[in-house]
């Protein structure tokens, strides 16, 4: 009768045994007929071999396929620890450090992914960073507060989000979580702000009666251009309605004059209800339909760009009266809308992950007094 071979999990390492003398050294797994418990040694293949990464092996382990509960099998590695190649025992290689997780069978600890942390060592699954806070990065031990400025209103935040126009934030502590609207009194068009100090306060002659509010002045509120008109049997009408070749007469000066009420020449009119000009536009901000936003008051006599003066009309040259308040307290170069690409400005472009880019068009009209 043949002998058997030296039992899976144990070593017989000298000759005229009856049984095996040692069992598989921990960390390592001794298949059948094992004949050294030495596992460098490289003069033969019948020696243990080193267990899984992921996995531990107790003194006397035969295999290496891992079933939890069977110890002639390797085990695997606890939950809170991780286990490399080798692992001699439930504690493993070492406890799971911080902002790393370790679930049960973990050979190499896995970092926290972003918006997420681990603060104590031992952590099976990490924890999401609660409302007001984030975690930008991965193996994040702990989450920080939002920056002032900026928001964070969900829990597992890896980026805060920019306070829009109207809102502010400053700290946790002071404003809570969201973005908090500026005051009655005040008004924002930038994003980013820190401060109800950065809300701009609105300008004498004007109320600004709702929290919150982006936009002082719509389109409606802008200065318009001067256009060019003709006389078509007394009642003035834009040149560019009419092909070239079809024009009606030109208004003289005092004919274009006196289409304002009262009389200009004798004074009988402001020039706030002045509404018909005679003159000619200064270049270069002049379109295709002969309008412009910059006239120069002359005869045909003094005139200075162009090849004769005409008569023009705008209705609201300085803008609207709640538009002039604005000029006059911010001075008449102030961005007074939003949606100029520069800092501190959005426009519709701006990808939804950054920002909440608001409407265009105010829904929250100023009261002017």
């Amino acid at each position: 009768v043949d002998p058997p071979l030296c039992l899976p999990g144990y070593v017989c390492s000298e000759i005229g045994l009856s049984s095996p003398n040692q069992p598989c050294p921990a960390g390592f797994y001794c298949e059948a007929g094992s004949q050294t418990s030495d596992p460098f040694r490289n003069d033969t293949s019948l020696r243990p071999y080193a267990c899984s990464p992921g996995s531990y092996c107790l003194p006397g382990v035969g295999y290496n396929e891992v079933i939890e509960g069977n110890f002639s099998h390797a085990q695997p590695c606890p939950a809170g620890f991780y286990c490399e190649a080798g692992a001699t025992s439930a504690k493993g290689t070492g406890e799971c450090p911080e902002g790393f997780v370790c679930p049960k069978g973990t050979a190499t600890p896995k970092p926290t992914r972003r918006g997420h942390y681990s603060k104590y060592k031992g952590t099976i699954e990490a924890a999401a960073c609660l409302p007001g806070f984030y975690a930008p990065t991965i193996e994040s031990s702990e989450c920080y507060p939002c920056p002032p400025g900026t928001s964070c209103e969900e829990e597992g935040l890896s980026e805060s989000s920019f306070c829009p126009p109207g809102t502010y934030h400053g700290s946790l502590e002071e404003d809570g979580v969201p973005c908090v609207s500026c005051p009655q009194g005040t008004w924002s068009k930038n994003w980013h702000l820190r401060d109800e100090g950065e809300c701009m306060r609105c300008p004498p002659g004007v109320a600004c009666p709702i929290e919150g509010m982006t936009m002082p002045c719509s389109k409606s509120d802008l200065p318009t251009s001067y256009e060019p008109i003709l006389n078509l049997n007394g009642i003035p009408v834009p040149e560019y309605i009419f092909p070239p070749d079809r024009h009606p007469p030109e208004f003289t000066v005092d004919e274009c004059l006196a289409l304002n009420s009262g009389s200009i020449s004798e004074g009988g009119s402001s020039t706030i209800d002045q509404y018909y000009y005679f003159g000619e536009l200064v270049p270069p901000y002049i379109d295709i339909l002969g309008r412009g936003p910059h006239l120069r008051l002359s005869d045909n006599a003094s005139i200075k760009f162009g090849d004769k003066a005409r008569c023009f009309q705008n209705m609201q040259p300085r803008g609207s009266i709640l538009f002039e308040r604005f000029t006059e307290s911010y001075g008449p170069q102030y961005d007074i809308q939003f949606g100029f690409p520069h800092q501190g400005y959005g426009n519709q472009d701006v990808p939804s992950t950054y920002f909440q880019t608001p409407p265009l068009e105010s829904t929250t009209p100023f009261h002017q007094y």
